[in-house]
């Protein structure tokens, strides 16, 4: 059983196409197996097993975001060229 982050590209045909860039391969499951509320380009949490997807998961990619955001602004500030020191 291995965990992976991976997008949700598209729905058709009744079955979802999960991407999953680390393991470089894409992954079919039926749609009514999706989560609540997931829409295309959501992030997801996939788990596989035996090649195929048992579990998938929403990432809240909001909250993600705002913490990644706010890492790179540190990162910058502490950057002596950047141009976004605090003066």
């Amino acid at each position: 059983m291995s965990k992976y982050e991976g997008v949700l590209d598209r729905i058709e045909d009744g079955h979802a196409v999960i991407l999953v860039e680390e393991d470089k391969k894409d992954f079919l499951l039926p749609a009514n197996h999706l989560p609540d509320s997931i829409q295309t380009g959501s992030q997801v949490e996939v788990t596989i097993e035996n090649g195929e997807v048992s579990d998938i998961k929403l990432i809240d990619t909001n909250a993600d975001r705002k913490t990644s955001l706010e890492n790179r602004l540190d990162q910058l500030k502490k950057n002596r060229n950047s141009s976004f020191k605090k003066k």
